[in-house]
């Protein structure tokens, strides 16, 4: 067991510090709740160029397996059980050389550094096996950390079998870059549960997102560029395939997620100019609609056909009473006509 106790950076891009962390399967992390006056929040940061290998089939000849639970490696709060909540700490920052459209290179949010640059395989490491739970921090209402922030990663980093749970903003999301990520749950998520922006161009598949009703967005908002969204280059084109979404307003019986909420918005939000492609994702029990184009630049990808959501099954999406049970428009609050 290790304690981060405050921003903790893993190598140092401005000074050309290259280097990797290893954490050993089995291992758990906590999050400090009680940093030191004044300090930021706990939170790990991955610079461009270093990497973090966290994976739990370390030692299996057959990594593509499914991890065993005793060797699986878990960030958490500090805080005792019972007693975790989201926003108890940072979570995880990984900044990557690769491509991104918001500029040759950005910076990253929560003061994480700089991040992109022109390397498609860019390598950061390895989560494999990872429980990511109760992060999160809102430093501001426009900087936001995730669950695990995936800043310009590239594609020869590895991200599969993945768990981010109860974190105050999104589960896990992708600005620009071109890594990939298979085998992820997300649950309990205070914002969207995927996002992605900033000309991503990964894969994502095999994937489950389970919301609660006490605090929820989008099932998955995935976008392009919100300062330029018709040109800023490479678009956003990522894949996701092979998904189950269950929003917070379908009744499952009984227990701590079977209430009724107001929460849980979109399934799929498409917005500022996204040419994302959705094939074979399952939704229920979203608010205001299982598939969106929320505005003019993206309903113009639509029509160009850079934008596909196919083979799709959208099912009580909807609050009673509106006209359009799956499908929402401007906003993602009406129709399209």
């Amino acid at each position: 067991t290790w304690i981060l106790g405050g921003p903790i950076f893993v190598g140092d891009d401005e000074n050309d510090i290259d280097v990797t962390l290893t954490i050993e399967p089995g291992t758990t992390i906590l999050g400090d709740v009680d940093p030191p006056q004044g300090a930021r929040g706990s939170y790990l940061i991955v610079s461009r160029g270093s990497r973090l290998v966290a994976d739990a089939n370390a030692s299996l000849a057959d990594k593509s397996v499914r991890p065993d639970p005793d060797s699986v490696i878990v960030f958490t709060s500090s805080a005792p059980r019972g007693q975790r909540q989201r926003g108890d700490w940072g979570g995880l920052v990984i900044n990557g050389a690769a491509p991104i459209n918001s500029g040759t290179e950005a910076e990253g949010e929560g003061e994480s550094g700089l991040f992109g640059g022109t390397d498609v395989n860019d390598d950061s490491g390895i989560l494999r096996g990872v429980r990511v739970e109760f992060a999160g921090d809102r430093v501001t209402a426009t900087d936001e950390l995730n669950g695990i922030a995936l800043q310009g990663v590239g594609a020869g980093t590895t991200i599969d079998y993945v768990q981010v749970h109860y974190n105050v903003d999104d589960g896990t999301e992708p600005f620009g870059g071109t890594v990939s990520q298979t085998h992820m749950v997300v649950t309990g998520i205070g914002d969207d549960s995927f996002d992605g922006t900033d000309g991503y161009r990964g894969f994502m598949q095999f994937l489950i997102a389970q919301q609660r009703a006490d605090d929820a967005d989008n099932g998955f908002e995935i976008s392009n560029n919100g300062d330029d969204p018709g040109n800023a280059t490479p678009k956003s084109t990522a894949i996701i395939a092979n998904a189950t979404m269950i929003g917070a307003r379908l009744d499952l019986g009984s227990g701590e997620i079977s209430a009724l909420g107001s929460k849980s918005d979109n399934a799929v939000s498409f917005r500022e100019g996204s040419n994302y492609r959705v094939f074979n994702v399952i939704a229920t029990g979203f608010g205001k609609s299982g598939f969106c184009i929320e505005d003019a630049e993206t309903a113009i990808e639509a029509e160009a056909a850079r934008l596909r959501f196919e083979n799709n099954i959208l099912w009580n999406n909807v609050t009673a009473g509106s006209t359009d049970a799956n499908y929402g428009g401007p906003g993602c609050d009406d129709a399209w006509t």
